[in-house]
């Protein structure tokens, strides 16, 4: 193209290889959640998710990968993306995201810092509605650190014994006694990282004829940890 003046000029179209719009990270039931959209992308192989941890003093060590999520290749849409790293063990974490073309170029996003909120006591709440006819709700939390807590027994108080702490999974159990001791139901049975929990207790379905009215016990285990909490049914 030449100019009025005579002067040559060339006019070049630059394309970005991928166009993040937004990268955002939040903590939730135990897992720390990454969600990314891109505005376009050219020649997108993936996205390696690579995580940091975030100290104290603010220093942090080697990225490691934990995650890899599969781009669009070539793509002039809007594409939304989402990653979920259950593998927390500590409070703080840092993570980005390396972008991988088919040719093997790589470009790395912004930081995102995500503040897990790891339980670090072993808990068990009331349940809640309390009393209640159809369905309640029981919340409870398995610490990465923490102490027995108090356990109301099958027929008193007491305090919960041991301890726990833990950076993995570990076996769980919550289960429903009525006043005899006698085991009506088991509601949670599985191993499960640190962090908080809800399980909804419905008495609508195959529980509707085996549960009546009155008190039973909810019991948490988890390790050497017992919590033992009260409920009543009224139909």
């Amino acid at each position: 193209m030449t100019s009025p003046a005579g002067a040559l000029q060339m006019s070049v179209e630059i394309t970005v290889p991928v166009e993040l719009s937004l990268f955002e990270g939040y903590y939730q039931n135990g897992k720390n959640i990454l969600y990314w959209i891109t505005s376009s992308e050219m020649n997108n192989r993936g996205f390696e998710i690579e995580r940091n941890d975030l100290r104290e003093d603010g220093a942090y060590g080697s990225w490691i990968t934990v995650g890899y999520v599969q781009g669009a290749g070539t793509s002039a849409e809007i594409n939304r993306y989402n990653f979920s790293d259950d593998k927390i063990t500590g409070a703080k974490y840092i993570y980005r995201l390396k972008q991988i073309d088919f040719d093997g170029t790589v470009s790395y996003s912004k930081r995102v810092n995500i503040q897990s909120e790891l339980p670090y006591d072993f808990t068990l709440e009331q349940n809640y509605p309390n009393p209640f006819s159809t369905t309640t709700k029981i919340k409870f939390t398995i610490p990465t650190l923490g102490l027995g807590g108090t356990d109301e027994g099958l027929g008193g108080s007491a305090q919960g014994s041991g301890t726990i702490g833990t950076s993995g999974d570990v076996p769980v159990t919550l289960k429903l006694y009525d006043l005899l001791g006698r085991e009506v139901a088991t509601l949670v049975n599985e191993t499960k990282s640190p962090g908080a929990y809800e399980v909804t207790l419905d008495l609508s379905g195959s529980l509707s004829g085996e549960i009546s009215s009155g008190m039973y016990f909810y019991r948490l285990e988890s390790g050497n940890n017992t919590i033992t909490r009260k409920m009543i049914v009224i139909k």
